[in-house]
């Protein structure tokens, strides 16, 4: 008897070891990269197959890539075209007549319009003249000579938010 309670001891303790053993496998990881935005995007799947991994990948980097384009302050597109934002912010420039948004942006900028008013002005994305100024909306840095007038007087516009009237999918600014 007790040598029959042994071995069912150590087949046990056998299976025991391999289900252990088996549960810290890991999973398997799918990474891939692409730069949008002006960084690296470094995206990393776990639990997928490769293949899987590799279409969910592709779709947010696709995505990715389509936001960036749509939504690049200063870089024209293929066609020498700027984006939705760079058509949107010349128009601002330009006066405020109303220019025609698609839905995406316009929720962009309510969104946008929310947040600023949440943070009390500390996020302000309708600073873009000044970002521009201090040598941020280029591709290549370079050191540049600062104006401070100019910094001052853009300062003293005080760009926000609030400035930007959205109204059934068009929007102008009382501030350009």
């Amino acid at each position: 008897m007790r040598k029959w309670l042994t071995r069912l001891l150590l087949i046990a303790l056998l299976a025991l070891g391999l289900f252990t053993l088996r549960s810290f496998q890991q999973a398997p990881l799918h990474h891939s990269q692409s730069y949008v935005f002006g960084t690296l995007v470094d995206i990393s799947i776990v639990g997928e197959t490769d293949e899987r991994a590799a279409v969910l990948s592709n779709h947010i980097l696709r995505d990715f890539q389509q936001l960036h384009q749509q939504l690049h302050a200063w870089k024209t597109d293929k066609q020498g075209k700027p984006s939705e934002l760079g058509k949107l912010n010349s128009a601002f420039a330009q006066g405020n007549a109303p220019i025609n948004l698609s839905l995406q942006l316009a929720n962009m900028l309510e969104d946008a319009q929310a947040l600023s008013s949440q943070s009390q002005g500390l996020f302000n994305p309708a600073i873009g003249h000044l970002i521009s100024h201090w040598g941020f909306h280029k591709d290549e840095f370079a050191a540049i000579e600062i104006d401070e007038a100019k910094i001052a007087s853009l300062v003293k516009d005080k760009p926000s938010m609030a400035d930007i009237v959205i109204k059934n999918h068009t929007a102008y600014s009382n501030n350009p």
